[in-house]
């Protein structure tokens, strides 16, 4: 919970979440049936949610507003891709700004040669779904029910083509929920399958696998290439975010069989990872930087098994090569199976549950007084510990038993990157030096999450807050009851309460990455403007932000030059809504000056 949490949950009060309070029987979410409802676009023609599905396989509702940059950046490309598939898509572009009257919008739309039906927001959608930007973009399929949710410009015609095909024809049968875009289809064709067999199967094997692509259209192929004096197959999905690249085989085994292959890894460890699935369940994992090695799993009774070798990519960041290469598979037994299993990777034993503890003598447990339960609603099921006198922690990591150790990185939000924790790998653990601590004197921030998260997971396996010191501990006290979190006090687990009541006091400092903002909404006098909204823009969202009682909003966010608008213009004051300023990349202060009428 960092100070973006304020704004946040300003912004929704302002946007209508009171008035959403009135009408609880209506469910606004991924994945549940989208309530009905009417509007009237800018041409006096009643749209009807449900109507417009008998007619059409799918409703784009497009939320936005006419201050909106990244809105009027991706217009151009909804406005193509809607002319191919009209017949088959309607799109609502529905304006939340409650100022964009029907005038403004007719302009608006004639300037931007805009075809499908705009109009306003006007059933609390923004509110409802619990959004904090726009654009942002809601597919209701066939069926009546949320498919898709996604907030940020879509940057090209093909991202909104991709967008329309998944909800679209005679195979669309039942409600596939999707929370972001696939990737895009494999821009090269399927290899040859001889191919696949003489590049992977063993030379002069007696019993050569059958290798086949898969029929996904959206899994990128395997491919023949030359690496490191073999003839090997290599994944072809290199930098394409939020993809797949696979080769299957079907294999007849006994119980006791091992299927053996050999595999290198450059990827980016315990986020892109090579899997191996049998029967559709993943068996085993690979990730980082791994030279020449062989793997083998062991086939627990007769039968036939279904194996998937795939490269898979998450939809941030790759690091090395972005590629694995594969080769010699095959099915062994007798003393050849039970070598190969010799030498695959031993990792600590596991434990009931994964954890997060810290190393030293300086380490103690405390528990927060947490009556009303709102401090485990906020962070969840976590440890809370104080690391007295230091400026950084060793964090040791149990993972519970049966979990690949490859497809989990350790994380620190006072970290920029993850961690491999088969890179902090020993005899019982997983042990990570020199992790940061935050405190309130240096960054604002009187805490520190760390956390175990699971490749391709949206939530983390495991968590631990560690605290510098008493005070800090105090004044991590003090922040929650500021955001209306009842929790009194603190003691140490084994009962001793803290020896100081002081709380360390907080300067105004961005932690790295980040800037502070200030901005002032002042008349010709200097005095200050209350009741405004600034817009706060980047390339792809908007955010609405209200001033406060002094007519200034302040605001800590990753560093970054922010187009800022003025949304609402008090009565008694007078302001062109058209000039925008630019606010400094390193942080700092922008005023907008109103003339008092």
């Amino acid at each position: 919970m960092k100070k973006m949490l304020a704004l946040v949950l300003a912004l929704a009060m302002c946007l209508g979440c009171a008035a959403l309070a009135e009408e609880t029987a209506l469910v606004y979410a991924l994945g549940a049936p989208m309530p009905d409802f009417t509007f009237t676009d800018i041409n006096g023609v009643s749209h009807t949610l449900s109507e417009t599905l008998k007619e059409k396989e799918m409703v784009l509702i497009n939320l936005w507003a006419t201050w909106c940059g990244p809105c009027e950046s991706e217009f151009p490309f909804l406005e193509e891709a809607y002319e191919q598939y009209k017949d088959k898509v309607e799109v609502f572009a529905l304006s939340i700004d409650e100022n964009d009257d029907d005038a403004k919008l007719t302009e608006y739309v004639a300037s931007h040669g805009l075809t499908f039906p705009v109009g306003h927001e006007t059933f609390n959608l923004f509110a409802g779904f619990g959004l904090n930007g726009v654009p942002t973009s809601i597919v209701v399929d066939r069926f009546g029910n949320v498919a898709f949710l996604a907030t940020g410009s879509q940057t090209s015609t093909d991202a909104f083509v991709r967008l329309f095909g998944l909800f679209l024809g005679d195979e669309y049968t039942q409600t596939n929920v999707l929370a972001f875009l696939p990737g895009e289809k494999p821009s090269i064709p399927p290899t040859d399958e001889a191919e696949l067999n003489r590049a992977l199967n063993v030379e002069g094997t007696a019993a050569p696998l059958s290798f086949t692509n898969s029929t996904d259209e959206y899994t990128w192929p395997m491919a023949v290439a030359e690496k490191d004096d073999r003839t090997v197959l290599v994944s072809t999905n290199t930098g394409k975010d939020t993809s797949s690249a696979s080769v299957l085989t079907t294999v007849e085994a006994k119980a006791g069989d091992v299927f053996a292959f050999d595999y290198k890894t450059s990827t980016e460890a315990g986020c892109d990872l090579f899997y191996l699935s049998v029967n559709g369940q993943t068996v085993k994992a690979f990730g980082g930087v791994k030279e020449w090695a062989t793997y083998g799993y062991e086939f627990p009774a007769d039968g036939t098994y279904e194996i998937a070798l795939s490269y898979i990519k998450d939809s941030f960041q790759a690091a090395n090569e972005d590629m694995i290469w594969l080769d010699n598979a095959r099915v062994v037994d007798g003393e050849e199976a039970a070598a190969v299993l010799a030498n695959n990777p031993v990792y600590p034993e596991g434990t009931k549950m994964t954890t997060i503890s810290f190393v030293g003598d300086n380490v103690k447990q405390v528990f927060f007084t947490d009556p009303q339960f709102a401090l485990m609603s906020t962070f969840g099921m976590t440890n809370y510990y104080v690391i007295d006198n230091t400026e950084s922690a060793t964090v040791k990591v149990t993972l519970a038993k049966g979990l690949d150790p490859e497809m989990y990185a350790f994380g620190c939000e006072a970290a920029p990157e993850n961690y491999a924790l088969t890179d902090y790998m020993t005899e019982d653990g997983y042990v990570i030096p020199n992790q940061p601590i935050d405190t309130n004197q240096a960054s604002g921030y009187p805490y520190t999450t760390y956390f175990v998260v699971k490749a391709g997971a949206e939530n983390v396996e495991a968590s631990a807050i560690a605290i510098a010191d008493e005070p800090n501990a105090n004044a991590f006290v003090a922040m929650l009851q500021q955001y209306g979190i009842n929790v009194p006090g603190w003691k140490y687990a084994d009962g001793t309460l803290p020896s100081t009541d002081e709380v360390a006091e907080a300067p105004q400092l961005p932690m790295e990455g980040m800037a502070s903002y200030t901005i002032k909404c002042v008349d010709q006098d200097g005095n200050p403007v209350t009741g405004t909204m600034i817009n706060v823009c980047t390339d792809e969202t908007c955010t609405p932000m209200p001033v406060d009682e002094n007519g200034v909003l302040e605001f800590t966010m990753p560093a970054y030059p922010y187009v800022l608008h003025v949304l609402i213009v008090p009565e008694g004051y007078e302001f062109d809504k058209t000039v925008e300023e630019i606010a400094p990349e390193a942080g700092g202060e922008v005023v907008f000056t109103f003339q008092k009428v």
